[in-house]
């Protein structure tokens, strides 16, 4: 398993910024790859029966394997699979195959981790491809076989591999990966200490510590669940410990959480789509959303200052650092934003 992240990560790096290769095969590579870390990393229900276990565990490693094997198909069969005519060469069975495999495997991916809900929406509309010939009026279309439906889906880049993967693949998982590196060598830490130190010692410290670490936290990692589920764990308790009610401390840290999906640099994904849907520099795109994530920000802070004065909280005395001694002492962390 590390072996594989490792590899993937390698690879994202490579040929984002080093060696591009053809964009379809590209994005193959990448949701084969994705799809089976997903298969292989879900969590296991331990309460269940052995035998169910059992059938659980082979159930996902044949969901692995199979991801595994059309991608591995997708590169023995480069260039013809990216170079013939979509809906004009015909596919082979294993061609056929390969494309059945993948949109079985990212439905499957989809359904742990997303939900049924999305699941669902992708099967009405595969469902209203391939049956919509038989309703009548706005929604009829003209029949399209089966094999054109996985011809168009699969093997051109306006299905499976259209903006949103081409998107993930090319931009936000090397951003994601530079958070996820940057929390790991620390950087994470230094922004909350960072927060702390410039904050900590005012009305609502706490609250106010919550709000700029994760604003700082979630610009680089575009993720309100990770925001929560890495700063929350200190920051919630902390804030209670203040005088600050449990239900308004869960308030504060989650809307400071979503608020980093409205910073830029990451942004959820968002700005990724946004430029390669319209066309629009992906730069002209940041500087538009700066202003609004600043006055969102802004006001969450005017909030918790005001809300701290209201119910009577005074500055905690402290004994920590200094800015300007916690800056001195990691401000290196600060260089790769």
């Amino acid at each position: 398993m590390p072996l594989l992240c490792i590899g993937l990560s390698a690879f994202q790096i490579i040929v984002t910024y080093a060696l591009p290769l053809n964009p379809l095969l590209h994005y193959a590579i990448f949701v084969s790859a994705v799809s089976t870390l997903i298969f292989l990393t879900g969590p296991v229900d331990r309460s269940a029966a052995p035998g169910l276990t059992r059938l659980r565990r082979g159930v996902t490693w044949t969901w692995a394997a199979a991801s595994v094997m059309a991608g591995a198909y997708f590169i023995a069969r480069f260039p013809s699979t990216t170079m013939r005519w979509p809906l004009v060469d015909e596919l082979s069975a294993l061609d056929l195959a390969c494309g059945v495999i993948f949109l079985a495997a990212a439905f499957e991916a989809t359904r742990r981790t997303v939900g049924w809900v999305l699941m669902a929406v992708m099967g009405v509309s595969l469902g209203y491809a391939l049956f919509g010939h038989l309703t009548e009026g706005l929604f009829y279309h003209r029949p399209l076989a089966w094999t054109e439906v996985i011809d168009h889906l699969v093997f051109t880049g306006n299905g499976l591999f259209g903006a949103p993967i081409a998107v993930a693949a090319t931009y936000v998982y090397v951003f994601v990966l530079f958070g996820t590196a940057l929390e790991v060598s620390g950087g994470g830490d230094f922004l909350f200490r960072a927060a702390s130190a410039l904050t900590g010692r005012t009305r609502g410290g706490p609250a106010k510590v919550a709000v700029i670490s994760s604003a700082l936290y979630g610009s680089i990692t575009g993720s309100p669940t990770a925001n929560v589920m890495t700063k929350g764990l200190f920051t919630i308790p902390m804030m209670k410990r203040s005088g600050i009610r449990g239900e308004v401390a869960g308030a504060i840290e989650s809307v400071a959480s979503t608020g980093g999906a409205l910073l830029p640099p990451v942004m959820g994904s968002a700005a990724f789509l946004m430029a390669e849907l319209t066309g629009i520099d992906y730069l002209d795109i940041l500087m538009a959303a700066l202003v609004p994530a600043l006055l969102f920000y802004c006001g969450l802070m005017a909030q918790v200052h005001f809300g701290a004065v209201k119910d009577g909280l005074e500055p905690e005395e402290s004994e920590g650092v200094s800015a300007l001694q916690t800056f001195r002492e990691g401000g290196h962390h600060l260089l790769p934003l």
